[in-house]
């Protein structure tokens, strides 16, 4: 949950990434090696995003249903 140590309360965090399946579909295509820890489905990247503290504010597909971007927010801390 590094993201969320290092951003501020309502810190805004951007990100893009692509789902499982097309980094599986990649390294089969390209012949590389992702790490297997840096894969996500989107289900299991929301919840890690949410236990990390992050309101996802907006999602939206970038490439078909493969790439996602994703508009995410740090909760206020107590008592803010």
């Amino acid at each position: 949950h590094e993201v969320a140590r290092v951003l501020k309360p309502q810190g805004v965090l951007l990100m893009e990434e692509p789902d499982k399946t097309v980094v599986d579909f990649m390294e089969f295509l390209l012949r590389f090696k992702h790490p297997e820890e840096a894969k996500f489905h989107w289900a299991e990247l929301l919840s890690e995003l949410e236990l990390a503290g992050l309101d996802i504010l907006e999602a939206r597909n970038l490439l078909l249903e493969g790439f996602k971007s994703f508009l995410c927010m740090k909760h206020r801390s107590n008592g803010v």
